[in-house]
């Protein structure tokens, strides 16, 4: 288990002064804007950017890569073994697998114990380009490993249809109903661009987790369908999770009531770690 803890409190103080400034209201969907660096907490679990390097393919050990098949548009997709459904991305080697809950190291953060995943940005660097909205995350536990068809994405909410098929809802961005209630907007310039240096961090409670086997991760970016959000337009993005394998450390992880600190506040953005026993 990874402990995470705070350096220094006046983090505490300056994260909730930043708290309201994070977050805009567009119809009914929140946009929590990490743009400049950042964290928000969306039903228990928190989205923060951060950046660990290397990372790309291969370095990072993805368990799924998705990209749309052209560009200003959306993508979606989930993990499996047995295919490539929706917007699952393989050129020849097979980074799309089943994610063993068993292999899942959590960290801890004040105190509560997360499962942490990562997400690498394939966006362009040029101006206007290089920002993406993550609208959707699902995640899924089942005893099987989730199949290559029958699922899909509905075109009003972006959110996995049919999605009893993968299993027991884990986890849940945003409710069932439309219109989507919350929304990420990263910019895959924040970190210089491009897959090779990580974004973001997904932390999920471990409360949230029960005994099945297999981890199963939806996620949808994009344009489109959801109104207000912006285009999938370069590379790859692909997700990883800390497990007892070895995986980057991220250089910048603000802990403390998991606040909305930016990166340009470089006192603020340091953090001990220690690690200890599972």
């Amino acid at each position: 288990m990874r402990e995470v803890t705070l350096r220094n409190s006046a983090v505490w103080a300056l994260g909730i002064c930043l708290l309201s400034l994070t977050g805009s209201v567009q119809g009914a969907t929140t946009i929590s804007d990490l743009t400049a660096g950042g964290q928000a907490t969306i039903n228990q679990a928190i989205f923060a950017t951060t950046l660990f390097q290397p990372s790309g393919t291969g370095v990072i050990d993805p368990f799924i890569r998705l990209q749309s098949a052209g560009n200003n548009t959306y993508e979606a997709a989930y993990n499996t073994s047995l295919g490539t459904p929706l917007d699952t991305l393989s050129n020849g080697k097979a980074w799309h697998t089943d994610l063993a809950l068993s292999s899942l190291q959590s960290v801890k953060v004040n105190g509560i114990d997360y499962y942490d995943f990562r997400l690498d940005l394939g966006e362009p660097g040029s101006a206007g380009k290089s920002k993406i909205s993550l609208n959707q995350v699902q995640i899924f536990g089942s005893a099987n490993k989730a199949p290559a068809s029958g699922v899909g994405m509905d075109g009003s909410t972006g959110r996995a249809t049919s999605a009893n098929l993968l299993g027991t809802p884990i986890y849940d961005m945003n409710s069932s109903g439309a219109p989507i209630g919350h929304e990420v907007l990263l910019d895959g310039k924040l970190n210089s661009g491009g897959n090779g240096k990580g974004d973001m961090e997904l932390l999920v409670p471990k409360a949230l987790f029960g005994n099945l086997q297999y981890v199963v991760f939806y996620s949808e970016f994009g344009k489109g369908p959801i109104p207000g959000g912006t285009a999938a337009e370069g590379s790859f993005e692909e997700w990883a999770a800390v497990t007892s394998a070895v995986v980057p450390e991220p250089t910048t992880i603000i802990a403390g009531a998991l606040l909305l600190v930016p990166f340009g506040v470089s006192t603020f953005r340091q953090v001990r770690r220690s690690r200890s026993g599972k």
